[in-house]
């Protein structure tokens, strides 16, 4: 899920467009989120009520905890390599 944040990602505007978003998510989609330990979840108890969706935190330095989209980048990255460009270093 990705949130247009144009603004900056205050812990008080991740709050609020994550609550928002996720309200729009089908019903199947929203039983839980895990998140990693970034400070802009920092408001995560008032996303939880406002969007009444079970928040979990991944242990620090457990990275098979986080979302699959995220080990599937960094896997790529590992075995391709990357410039810090948005496409593959040649």
């Amino acid at each position: 899920m990705l949130l247009h944040l144009p603004d900056g990602y205050t812990p008080e505007l991740v709050r609020d467009a994550l609550a928002a978003k996720i309200k729009t998510l089908p019903e199947v989609l929203r039983a839980s989120l895990t998140w990693d330990q970034g400070p802009e979840m920092g408001k995560w108890k008032q996303v939880s009520v406002d969007a009444d969706i079970d928040i979990y935190f991944c242990d620090p330095h457990a990275p098979w905890q986080r979302a699959t989209n995220e080990n599937t980048v960094s896997l790529g990255v590992a075995r391709l390599g990357w410039s810090g460009r948005l496409v593959p270093a040649a």
